[in-house]
């Protein structure tokens, strides 16, 4: 059974959101505290976290976001900003369920990207072999070639409420 009332905040993990320090680690222990510990609201304060390795959410989660909070790309070889942990035998969609990501912004950091080197591709969100996920009040800025948002073998995914502010493709 998931504790609903109580919330994993990143900052109690060592996140800074101070927009030069990398988060990843913070956060990610943030994520994997909330799934070992069966805490369903892994919360965001208003901050700028910048992100150097993929951070990876689970099922039966809420990801809250208050407003003004932004996970930034901090490193033109990052190329998923925020994705679903799955493993080479999820398939279908038996992956991650159950997910709510609420109010973030998600910038890719255009300016890894210029005319003559397009190589620095990143996904901001992606969802693959999940379900039931919704993504509401989110907006998806400065992409990077690739996707904003990457649904992949996923069913019972809304998308509410969200801006989707364009991807550079250099020059």
């Amino acid at each position: 059974v998931y504790n609903s009332f109580a919330e994993v905040n990143v900052l109690n993990f060592g996140a800074k959101g101070d927009n030069s320090t990398d988060d990843s680690t913070a956060i990610q222990k943030a994520l994997d505290y909330a799934l070992a510990n069966k805490v369903k609201t892994v919360y965001f304060p208003k901050n700028t976290y910048l992100i150097k390795s993929c951070l990876y959410y689970y099922g039966n989660m809420i990801l809250k976001f208050e407003q003004g909070a932004v996970l930034k790309r901090g490193s033109s070889a990052l190329r998923y900003l925020l994705a679903n942990d799955i493993s080479d035998t999820v398939t279908l969609y038996n992956g991650n369920t159950n997910i709510q990501i609420i109010g973030a912004t998600f910038d890719g950091n255009a300016d890894y990207v210029t005319a003559a080197n397009d190589d620095n591709k990143c996904t901001l969100l992606n969802s693959g072999h999940a379900s039931n996920i919704t993504v509401e009040n989110c907006t998806f800025k400065n992409g990077n070639v690739w996707h904003l948002y990457e649904i992949c073998a996923s069913e019972n995914i809304k998308v509410i409420n969200c801006i989707f502010d364009g991807t550079s493709y250099g020059g």
